[in-house]
Order: C-alpha cells, then structure tokens, then sequence
C-alpha cells in the first residue's frame, strides 16, 4: 500500500466527451421512464424558498438550512426545471469525479470508472428528479474534494483556502451534517506539505466557520435558537423514542404522547422511526411550545436520558451506523411513467444495490489502510494518497455523525458522499494494479 500514484494523466477530452454523454444519455433515458416529483420533505424546502423570494421570515421555523431553498427560489416552481438543473449538477458531479481520479492515478480510464459510477447511478438520477437537497450536495462535496486536491498541483494561490473554506461552509448549509466536510478538509490541510500550511488552515477555518456562526445568529435572532436547525431535538428524539419510557418525570407528557404514536407506527410499519413526526403537532398543543422550544426540550429530554442509559443510546448508534451502508430506496413506482417502466426500474434498483452493498463493503476493508498511506506519504507532493484519504475520511466522518444524531433514513444520508466512496474504491484499485504489475519497492518517502 506504500506504493504511490503516477502524476502522467492525459488531456483526456475524449475520455470527458465520453462521460458527458453517457450521464446525459442516462438521465434522458430515465425522463422517459419517470416523472418528477416530491418528496416528503420537499414541503419545508419550498415553504423557505417562498419565504426567501418575498423576504418575509414572520413565519419562518429554523427547519431547514438555506442554500437549497435559495436555489429552488431562483428558479420557476414547476418540477421540470428543478429536475433540469438537478440533473445538470448531477452531470457536473460526474466530471468532477473523473477530474480527481483521473488526474490521482494518471489513468483516463479509472477516471472514466469513477465517473460512470455516479453517472449512471438510478438511485442518483431519480434524487435529482425529486425536490430534495441530495442532488446540490453531492456535487458540493465533489467540488470541494476536487479543489482540495488542486492545492497540491501548483504554488498556493490566495484565496484559495478561502474559496474552499466557503465551498465546504455551502455544503454544511445544504445539509448541515455536511460540517464533518469542513473537519475532513481541515486535517487534510493541515496534513498537505506546502508553504504557509498554517495560514492556509486557518484562512480556510474562518472562511467555513463564519457563515454557518451568520445563519445560526440569524436563527436566534428570528427563532430564537442558535443552530443551523432547529430539528435537531426532533432528530435526537428518533434515538431516544426507542427507550423513552426511561424519560425522567419532568417529560411525563411528551413521553406519554409519544408512547401513544409509537405503538400506532409499529403496529402500522414495524419500526418506531419516525414517531416523532406524528406525535410533534399533539405534543405542541399540549406544552403550547413553538417548533424551536419543542425541539430545544426534546433535545434536553434525549440527552439526559443517552446520559443516563449510555447503552440504550449506542445500541441505537450501532444500527445507525450500520444502516447508513445500505442503499436507499426512495425512487416511487407511482412516479413510473408506465407500468413496464416500473418494472425495468426495479431491476435496475435491484443491481445497482447489490453492486454498492458489495462496493461499501470493500470500502470499508481499505478504509484504515488508506488513511494509514495517506499519513504515512502526507510530506510527498502532490500526493493522491492524501487526497484518497480527505474521500475516506469525509465518507466515515458522515457515517459517524448522522449515526450519533438521527435514527431512520441513514442509508439516504449516504447518498451524497457515495461517489466518494466509489471513486477511493477505484483508486486503491488503481494502486493495487500496478503494484501487481510492477513489484519493484516503494520508493523512499524523504524527510
């Protein structure tokens, strides 16, 4: 694994023609096939996009984040041209992709790999036809992944750390588990052997914490709750629901209310996930509490309780974590334009999951060796064992994170990071490969 990538990627327009077409020829091929829509969630995001249009926040909850509803309010209402647009980031995503790994490993062809993984992902395509935030993130992630690794391809330009400072704090704002991004980048920086590391580190720190400390004032100053969101007691609560007769006497109510609707959602689809979301409107009524108190007690209430039963709460951790490497089915067969096409859509689901089930899995069996290399080569420049390890890192960092937080549809918070996972896969491929091919030893890391 010590062994490091060659630097000799070609011009490769043919190779990126290639790419563009396939992802776009995919994603008309799935317009025929399946019609837009929206998703459970998509009301929150539009509500914002609307508030953000007529720069009226009187009604504004602290929900949800910014960024997508501010590209939802530049655009017209109607589902095609979400889908467009979506779609368009999806195929810039594909480029991105094939820019890291292409120029990573010198092969034009594992960038194609890494590429097509994402372009002709179904799971992908049909996000980007949904009105959802999964679309934006992804490719704010890759754009990151992409201008982090362009630092070790020439001299520190200024503004550099700034404008990828700015890029993660974006995509934190997109979905605010996306913070992990920022820590990722962070020790990636730190790790990169150039001039002025220091500097850059911290340029970079103060350009990503600055607008996420501006949104949660504005949140305080409007909700009053200084967050990104004020869902995250609601989220903590899909944790402790799961053991919430251990509520100490002080939320008698909102665990009696809670108790009531999570027998109804297990009777109804055999898990408590999501509970929260039917009891909240019954437990307002009965506290009189805003969407913010509410969230503030319920996450009051989740903390004492993980205190307190520390193994109640990483029992539920674990299936998290464990749940985040499934692979989401979100894609509606209501949504097939004909009932054939639901058909060939549920193959494709099917394949597709089981070629990520597998991916993951090996993943996950070079992840540590990974890190080790990208530590271990961290004062060669440039390095593509670094910026393998930055993928690496931001994809177990966000399996991590949204294990700790929220219990329900981790496998879709994966989602946004997948392509990550892919194309670390491809490169670690790549190395294997030539290693086999070419056993002389590694060469001396100086220093």
């Amino acid at each position: 694994m010590k062994r490091v990538f060659v630097q000799t990627a070609g011009k490769g327009s043919k190779a990126l023609a290639v790419l563009i077409s396939v992802a776009a020829a995919a994603r008309i091929c799935l317009a025929l096939l399946y019609r837009p829509g929206e998703a459970p969630d998509s009301t929150l995001y539009r509500r914002l996009a609307e508030q953000i249009r007529a720069f009226d926040f009187k009604d504004y909850d602290g929900a949800r984040t910014p960024v997508y509803p501010l590209l939802l309010a530049l655009l017209p209402g109607n589902l095609d041209a979400i889908w467009l647009v979506q779609s368009v980031l999806g195929i810039a995503t594909t480029v991105l992709l094939y820019l890291v790994v292409a120029r990573c490993t010198g092969s034009e062809r594992m960038g194609l790999i890494a590429g097509l993984a994402h372009a002709l992902s179904f799971n992908h395509i049909a996000f980007e036809s949904a009105v959802v935030a999964e679309a934006l993130a992804t490719f704010l992630i890759a754009l990151a992944v992409w201008r982090a690794h362009r630092l070790q391809l020439g001299p520190l330009r200024r503004g550099e750390p700034l404008l990828l400072g700015l890029v993660c704090a974006v995509a934190a704002l997109t979905r605010p588990m996306y913070v992990v991004l920022g820590l990722a980048v962070g020790l990636y920086l730190l790790l990169l052997d150039m001039p002025r590391r220091l500097t850059a580190a911290a340029v970079f720190a103060a350009a990503f914490a600055a607008p996420l400390f501006l949104w949660a004032a504005f949140n305080a100053r409007t909700v009053h709750y200084f967050g990104l969101s004020t869902l995250m007691g609601y989220n903590l609560t899909q944790h402790s629901g799961a053991f919430i007769e251990q509520a100490p006497p002080e939320y008698a109510a909102l665990r009696d209310i809670y108790l009531k609707h999570r027998q109804r959602r297990i009777a109804e689809a055999n898990t408590h996930s999501m509970t929260i979301w039917y009891a909240r409107d019954e437990m307002r009524r009965a506290t009189g509490l805003s969407d913010a108190e509410l969230s503030r007690r319920l996450g009051k209430m989740s903390i004492t309780m993980f205190a307190r039963h520390p193994g109640l709460y990483l029992r539920g951790v674990a299936r998290s974590w464990v749940l985040f490497w499934a692979v989401p089915k979100d894609w509606r067969p209501a949504f097939a334009r004909l009932p054939a096409s639901g058909s060939v859509l549920r193959v494709l689901w099917w394949c597709e999951a089981w070629v990520f089930r597998v991916a993951y899995v090996l993943f996950l069996a070079v992840s540590l060796p990974v890190l080790w290399c990208a530590a271990a080569n961290r004062r060669r420049r440039p390095n593509p064992w670094l910026t393998a390890g930055l993928m690496v890192a931001a994809v177990l960092l966000a399996s991590c994170i949204q294990a700790l937080l929220e219990y329900g549809e981790n496998a879709r918070y994966a989602l946004p990071t997948q392509p990550l996972a892919t194309a670390a896969l491809v490169m670690v491929a790549f190395s294997w490969r030539r290693r086999i091919e070419s056993p002389s030893p590694a060469p001396k890391i100086s220093g």
